[in-house]
C-alpha cells in the first residue's frame, strides 16, 4: 500500500509504501520525513475514506494522509 502524506504548515508531501497501517509506523515517517519534533502525536483514521489526520499534543491538526490499497 501507499501512503500519501501531506504537512499543513510547511506544505511538506511525500509517499511511503508500507507493508502494514499502524499508528506507530504512520507516525515515524511524520516524525522522520514530516521534520515534526513533538513526540506526542496522534492519528486518526477512516476506514470508508481511507483518509486521516495528524494532530500534535495540544489536538492541532497538522498534517493528513491517505491510504491507496
Amino acid at each position: 500500500m501507499i501512503v500519501k502524506y501531506q504537512m499543513l504548515q510547511d506544505k511538506k508531501v511525500w509517499d511511503a509504501t508500507m507493508h502494514q497501517l499502524n499508528s506507530d509506523t504512520l507516525l515515524r515517517h511524520v516524525q522522520m520525513k514530516g521534520g515534526v519534533a513533538d513526540t506526542n502525536l496522534n492519528v486518526r483514521y477512516c476506514e470508508e475514506t481511507h483518509k486521516g489526520e495528524i494532530s500534535d499534543s495540544n489536538h492541532t491538526v497538522i498534517g493528513n494522509f491517505q491510504v491507496f490499497f
